[in-house]
């Protein structure tokens, strides 16, 4: 593979060491001279990995879909909370599968990744098709709500070229 530099290795760079000076905390110069090494080698490392997706990610719909996931979350927290403090603590762990309709792999990676934000819910095994997610309450509000989620994050994503 041949190394290019281009405007996407420069953004990246300059994204990654601004992000470095933000956590280091220090201008120091041996800190700033390491961050940008760091920055610039991750950046050139990963310069050929961006795989072609066909879809588009709708990044201004991540401004809706970001804050209702939290409410979900919030929710989805509360409702973990009554189960374990309840005093029969009615839990009914179960392992399922659920078949998706999307057909993108960034897509299928957001939905497992949401559902094991969500308190409860772990994705164990991610395919293009189908996640295997165990749920501490698996009950069909909870495949409702997995449906729900998958109908928000196709929503984030358009077909490439409309």
């Amino acid at each position: 593979m041949r190394f290019r530099l281009s405007k996407r290795f420069f953004f990246w760079t300059l994204t990654l060491f601004a992000l470095w000076l933000v956590l280091s905390e220090s201008l120091a110069l041996i800190h700033v001279l390491v961050g940008l090494a760091a920055a610039a080698c991750v950046a050139a490392l990963n310069a050929g990995l961006h795989p072609k997706h066909e879809r588009v990610l709708r990044w201004w719909s991540l401004l809706a879909y970001f804050p209702w996931l939290f409410w979900q979350i919030s929710a989805s927290g509360l409702r973990l909370c009554y189960l374990i403090l309840h005093p029969r603590m009615p839990i009914k762990p179960r392992l399922f599968r659920h078949r998706t309709d999307l057909d993108d792999d960034l897509a299928v990676t957001l939905l497992g990744n949401s559902i094991s934000l969500t308190p409860g819910t772990v994705t164990v095994e991610a395919r293009r098709d189908e996640l295997t997610i165990h749920a501490i309450d698996g009950g069909a509000a909870r495949d409702a709500g997995i449906r729900r989620l998958e109908k928000k994050v196709s929503e984030l994503f358009r077909a490439r070229g409309k």
